[in-house]
């Protein structure tokens, strides 16, 4: 069934590309997270580790992926050709972004002196953020600003601050961050440039390769790389394990309501709860595992809507996932600015309206001083010509 589902992902791909025009869809998009992690994911750990497939895991992925393209379609024929008017800047600047950068590692120093300034260091930090450190807003903020700076770096051919981004992009300790700096750079220039995906294939490949293998021989783990490479990719299985445990609907929507937690720092608010979303799974289904801060990946786009309310509430959720992927696609095939993009990439990440906002807030402000003096130059300007005349 692994091979089947893969063969469903590459058709279902391709006729998104043929309803989109653009290999770089709504559709795709949505879908390239549960294709990589865990289908290719599941492959690349059949070459090392022997497992079997799980019809539970790939029926339901089925579904969710029935529903997320449905939701595609629907808004594409119902509302893709609405006019819509230009709100955000176009683009960004670097060095605005490399300051956030350095503002969430300046805030994150502290911690530099416990974990040690080195790869194992920020993989060890990794963990801490996944058991709920103060910190982790700041972890987190840094994982949302590297991929937007590999991204305009790449593109500006400032090849030194791609380099230094890069080797942060491998302490950071978390796949999901790579691969948005990878996706973030094939969208850009398909999308932008317009240009072929194929010409990227190389040297993306070489990238990935490269990135993980780096990421994984530096963690402490005792195993040969391609054993550490193929341990990585174990959300199949941990699915597979989840899926036959939970009752479906056992939570009551439980999961949702309280993920609420997750838009409040702890920085901010120490006495936020340790236990909320989708770590209620962990809590219950793997306490010893928590109480050791590791959270296994277990997809929570499909087992969490399941766990929550059931089947038709994550058909639910997947459609409303579609509509909204295709929404911030076709807002930005008609504003084509760089927010509206990294919206749609990233799957309307909040942090990004936060990121972004103090920047248009402080180039508007530079824009109307700066006419503001035109202005006044320009009246001067008339009254100097008036006294000449006179």
């Amino acid at each position: 069934m692994i091979f089947l589902m893969i063969l469903i992902f590459i058709l279902g791909i391709w006729f998104s590309r043929i309803i989109f025009s653009s290999w770089i869809n709504p559709f795709s998009i949505s879908a390239m997270p549960l294709f990589i992690f865990v289908y290719l994911g599941a492959l690349m750990r059949m070459t090392t580790y022997p497992m079997q497939g799980s019809l539970l895991v790939d029926v339901y992925s089925l579904i969710y992926l029935l529903s997320i393209f449905s939701g595609c379609i629907c808004y594409k024929y119902f509302f893709g050709k609405a006019e819509t008017k230009q709100y955000f800047i176009k683009s960004v600047s670097t060095n605005y972004l490399v300051w956030v950068m350095a503002f969430g590692l300046l805030m994150m120093s502290p911690l530099f002196v416990n974990l040690e300034f080195s790869f194992v260091g920020f993989r060890s930090f990794y963990h801490e953020f996944r058991a709920n450190n103060v910190y982790s807003v700041f972890y987190y903020l840094i994982g949302s600003v590297l991929p937007i700076i590999a991204l305009l770096a790449f593109y500006d051919r400032k090849y030194a601050l791609f380099a230094l981004v890069c080797c942060l992009l491998v302490m950071t300790g978390k796949k999901q961050i790579i691969f948005n700096a990878v996706l973030f750079i094939v969208a850009y220039h398909e999308l932008v440039k317009h240009r072929k995906i194929s010409n990227l294939w190389m040297p993306i490949t070489l990238s990935i390769a490269s990135l993980f293998a780096l990421q994984v021989l530096f963690s402490a783990a005792s195993l040969t790389p391609i054993q550490k490479i193929s341990g990585y990719f174990d959300i199949y299985i941990n699915m597979a394990d989840i899926l036959e445990k939970i009752q479906l609907g056992e939570f009551n929507g439980a999961i949702t309501i309280s993920n609420s937690w997750a838009f409040i720092p702890r920085f901010f608010y120490e006495a936020k709860p340790e236990i909320y979303g989708t770590i209620l799974l962990h809590a219950k289904y793997y306490p010893s595992e928590l109480m050791m801060g590791y959270t296994r990946g277990i997809f929570s786009p499909i087992t969490a809507p399941l766990a929550d309310f059931g089947v038709w509430y994550l058909i639910f959720k997947s459609f409303v996932q579609g509509l909204i992927s295709a929404f911030l696609f076709y807002m930005f095939k008609k504003d084509k600015s760089l927010f509206w993009l990294l919206l749609f990439l990233s799957g309307f990440n909040l942090v990004y309206i936060i990121i972004f906002a103090p920047y248009i807030v402080l180039k508007k402000i530079k824009n109307d001083y700066s006419k503001n003096i035109t202005r006044r130059k320009a009246s001067k300007q008339i009254v100097r010509n008036r006294a000449v005349y006179r």
